[in-house]
């Protein structure tokens, strides 16, 4: 890699992927065997876990040793505009069948989920899609809860979006996400 390149800072606007089962993208259709449900902004990787422990030698009152902390990720993103999809795969909890008059999904709250019961039931595989993907690394979760994480705004300085929030869990192979480009990633 040449350091120093303007050309080299990346911008990563993508969109999102729910349930892909295809990263070759056999079918070519940029949909990855799963369902597109929308454009999304601001996508964000944090780490949610503690910082790593260090041990104090008593006597200098310095670390001699750190400890690494556990491995806990969650993922934030906003969802532009109000997409049938998205609301069916990020907003679970209260989402509607489709309407009879309009034909498209709306949202009801408290919903259906019961607070202190298991979320794993609305565990899914998420896929961030760059729109430069020769460039542009994608993001794959491997086993992501969603629930929506802020305010949903009517207002003209702002877009209308979907706020979400997903914590990741281990896959059956242990994984909860890679970053790569999209042709480097394997669903297992």
């Amino acid at each position: 890699m040449v350091a120093g390149l303007t050309q080299r800072i990346i911008h990563g606007p993508c969109r999102v992927i729910v349930g892909p089962t295809d990263l070759a993208d056999a079918a070519g259709d940029g949909l990855y065997g799963g369902t597109e449900c929308g454009l999304v902004t601001k996508v964000s990787l944090v780490s949610a876990g503690p910082p790593p422990f260090e041990i104090a030698n008593e006597s200098l009152g310095e670390p001699t040793d750190v400890l690494n902390p556990p491995k806990r990720h969650a993922v934030s993103f906003f969802l532009r505009g109000w997409d049938d999809d998205a609301v069916q795969h990020f907003m679970t909890d209260g989402t509607q069948a489709a309407e009879t008059v309009t034909q498209h999904r709306g949202f009801e709250s408290p919903g259906a989920t019961v607070p202190g019961a298991s979320a794993l039931g609305r565990a899914k595989v998420v896929l961030f899609v760059p729109d430069d993907p020769i460039h542009v690394p994608a993001l794959l979760l491997y086993r992501a809860i969603p629930w929506m994480d802020g305010s949903i705004d009517w207002q003209h300085e702002t877009e209308l979006g979907l706020p979400i929030s997903c914590i990741l869990m281990r896959d059956a192979n242990v994984n909860t996400h890679a970053i790569k480009l999209i042709d480097d990633l394997s669903l297992t």
